[in-house]
């Protein structure tokens, strides 16, 4: 697939980020499950579950006031550095100790925890969503080199400008986790993404609130 010309899209973001906005009023953009979901909470769950040893892909969705904010991807390997992309965001810009590449940072990724807390420390949002799929740790490491821009005969660009994070996502998930979900559009807005995940039967869901709350709903899966 074709990608339009990057200023319609930028257009394009920010009319649809100003018109969601308006329309959204004073509305909290709050996330929550959806009824089938509900029952499968575990409140006393913090974000230290989501680093753990399991090969992984998580999606994470960020939230601010009144709308989605930023999205990001992790891909979690057992016995290697998380990779984390961040496309278009600001983690690590100013602290020459982190290595940034072309988005992606492929060792001295933050945890979740520490990722949750400068969002709401540093960008000032209200929430963050973390969605996850269990996968074989080959297909964990397949994720990890395309990000990492080694993997023979994929050329998959990292790099983001400013308010297309969440459609670089869409178009990482759409051409190479067709295993794991089905993307059908390339959403421009975290929080369309987000209301969509819950419909792609993760592993997990974690949600993390500014005012220290938590809930982790558990598929089984």
């Amino acid at each position: 697939m074709t990608d339009p010309p990057a200023r319609p899209l930028l257009l394009l973001a920010l009319l649809t980020l100003l018109t969601g906005t308006a329309l959204g009023g004073c509305a909290s953009a709050r996330p929550a499950p959806p009824a089938e979901w509900a029952g499968s909470s575990r409140e006393h769950a913090g974000p230290e579950a989501f680093d753990h040893s399991h090969a992984a892909v998580q999606v994470l969705i960020c939230y601010g006031r009144t709308h989605g904010t930023h999205t990001g991807l992790r891909v979690l390997r057992p016995e290697s550095d998380t990779i984390f992309w961040d496309p278009a965001g600001q983690y690590g810009r100013d602290r020459p100790d982190l290595q940034r590449s072309r988005d992606v940072f492929a060792s001295g990724a933050p945890t979740i925890r520490e990722y949750v807390q400068w969002r709401f420390n540093g960008a000032n949002d209200a929430a963050v969503a973390l969605f996850e799929w269990r996968v074989p740790a080959e297909r964990a490491e397949r994720f990890a080199a395309i990000l990492r821009h080694e993997a023979d005969g994929v050329d998959f660009e990292t790099t983001t400008v400013g308010l297309f994070c969440c459609r670089a996502v869409c178009r990482f998930l759409e051409r190479y986790a067709q295993d794991e979900m089905h993307i059908p559009q390339r959403w421009i807005r975290p929080e369309d993404l987000g209301a969509h995940l819950w419909s792609q039967h993760p592993s997990r869901v974690g949600l993390f609130f500014a005012d220290g709350s938590a809930q982790v709903f558990d598929s089984g899966r």
